[in-house]
């Protein structure tokens, strides 16, 4: 009997100790957007933190299309065990106002786990464009109703919003042209397909700094430390705001064990001055906020931006 039940003891263990020990094996780190851009860039500097953490391989996989809508539902769907995970931007928090019908729901079928970045964004044009200020630019769309087009990363990003936005408020026609990503849609306006493009600061900055694009305004409801004396767009009409965030969730359902873990991690990251000097790099601002935190300011901008589209009249391509 001594013998069984040490057998039972020794076979039961290693179970017991994979059950507990997480992460085991790779992490899934699913990226909704092309590879190169702003969030593929902040995703890498995460990944590679959580790696160093956990000891384990974090692996980037980008799944762009529908406005982040392919990955962020691949995530949603995903086993809740901690192995796969989703960076995204606050896109997430407008779709459920823009599409008719989502296959998988923001508030319920995705854990927040941290909110980690903001960043500002600029409207930028070729510097032959006719406008150069916010001002001229309503001018000129009033004046050649759906003639001047703007470029995004793609259907229900936050950038596609800041174009309707600006639209809606400033009672102009312009027209969005999506593209599967901000880098191609960096060449399109390079390349004179289209006459202008949100597109976050620091992607924009060496454009401008060369004369090859020239800034009208930020988005943001502040000035940029990178743009001191560029104006926002609210300053020209009130009401306007269009910010830009970056957080991690994982499928609803994330063992509460595995939600403390990543969340310690992330949060870890605002003690670390060479994360905040790399993101300061890019313009972005280090937010590191709790899972409890995370999800009210989700649900926050969920509201927000239903309210929004629903006054402006705003709607998808």
């Amino acid at each position: 009997m001594r013998r069984a039940a040490f057998l039972a003891l020794a076979l039961l263990l290693p179970f017991e100790a994979r059950a507990e020990r997480w992460p085991s094996r790779p992490i899934r780190l699913v990226i909704p957007y092309a590879a190169g851009g702003p969030v593929d860039v902040a995703a890498r500097i995460v990944g590679d933190k959580l790696a160093e953490r956990f000891r384990e391989r974090v692996l980037l996989d980008n799944r762009p299309g529908a406005g982040g809508n392919i990955g962020a539902d691949l995530v949603a769907k995903a086993t809740p065990d901690g192995y796969t995970l989703l960076f995204t931007t606050s896109s997430i928090s407008i779709a459920p106002s823009i599409y008719k019908s989502l296959p998988y729901d923001v508030l319920r079928d995705l854990a927040p786990i941290s909110q980690i970045l903001t960043q500002p964004t600029t409207l930028i044009a070729l510097d032959d464009f006719a406008a150069s200020t916010i001002p001229e630019l309503i001018a000129l769309a009033r004046a050649q109703p759906g003639i001047i087009t703007y470029a995004s990363g793609g259907n229900g990003t936050t950038n596609h919003l800041s174009g309707e936005m600006l639209k809606a408020l400033a009672g102009i026609d312009i027209v969005h042209v999506p593209y599967r990503g901000t880098a191609p849609a960096f060449s399109a306006l390079i390349a004179g397909e289209v006459g202008m493009m949100f597109a976050s600061t620091i992607e924009s900055m060496p454009l401008i700094k060369a004369g090859r694009v020239k800034a009208l305004a930020v988005t943001n409801a502040e000035r940029s430390p990178l743009l001191p004396d560029l104006p926002t767009i609210g300053e020209f009409v009130p009401g306007y705001e269009c910010t830009i965030w970056y957080g991690l969730w994982g499928p609803a359902g994330l063992p509460p064990e595995i939600l403390t873990q990543l969340s310690d991690a992330i949060l870890a990251l605002a003690g670390q001055p060479e994360i905040k000097a790399r993101f300061d790099q890019f313009g972005a601002t280090l937010v590191a906020s709790t899972p409890q935190a995370f999800a009210r300011h989700l649900k926050a901008e969920v509201d927000r931006w239903a309210k929004l589209v629903a006054a402006a009249g705003i709607r998808i391509d």
